[in-house]
Order: structure tokens, then sequence, then C-alpha cells
């Protein structure tokens, strides 16, 4: 999907809707640990990460996966690129040597 039509359904799907409460946009598939930065660059903070193959893909297993999901959302959070945070937290760091630089690649963690 092409950035302006991600952020076009953003836009669409998060403006006021009359009577109908605001929803939360969800990213999901492909939403690993190098797709958290821009995300959260794109949207903001109020989005949900369903990151099922970047949490069990890690290659230690789904608690460091979680540790490692975490950590860059609390990088991405504090606006510090998560190579640079990987530097200090081993998790992110294993994760991030087992993805592929190219977002579109990391859809099959599991195999």
């Amino acid at each position: 999907m092409s950035y302006k039509l991600f952020y076009r359904s953003f836009k669409f799907f998060t403006q006021p809707w009359w009577n109908i409460r605001p929803m939360m946009y969800a990213c999901s598939g492909g939403t690993t640990q190098l797709a958290v930065e821009p995300i959260v660059k794109a949207v903001g903070a109020d989005v949900m990460l369903a990151a099922g193959g970047g949490v069990h893909g890690h290659p230690d297993g789904s608690e460091a996966g979680a540790k490692s999901m975490r950590q860059a959302i609390d990088a991405a959070m504090a606006g510090i690129p998560a190579a640079e945070y990987a530097k200090d937290h081993k998790e992110l760091a294993r994760m991030l040597g087992h993805l592929n630089p190219d977002l579109k690649k990391n859809f099959d963690l599991m195999s």
C-alpha cells in the first residue's frame, strides 16, 4: 500500500463521525520492530500494533520477541532510531539482526 493511500485511510477513519465514537487505528501484517518507528511517525501514538510475527518470530522465542517489541516502541516514543536503541537492548539487537531492512520482506518470520 502506498503511503498516500495509507495516510488517506488513516485520516478518513479517524475523523469525527457524528454520533459514532472515535476508533483506534490498527496496523497489522508485517508489523515488526523495524516498522514501529515509521508507523508512530506517520500516525502518532494512538495506534494498535498487531505484531504477531514480530513477537513470535524472534529467534530467541516469544518472550524475547515481546521484550524487543516493547523496546522498539519505547525507542520510537523517545524519538531514538531502533538501531541506536538496540545498542543497549539485547533482545531488540537480536531481532534487528534477524529482520530484513526492506519492510515488505518481513511477512513470514516463522519459517
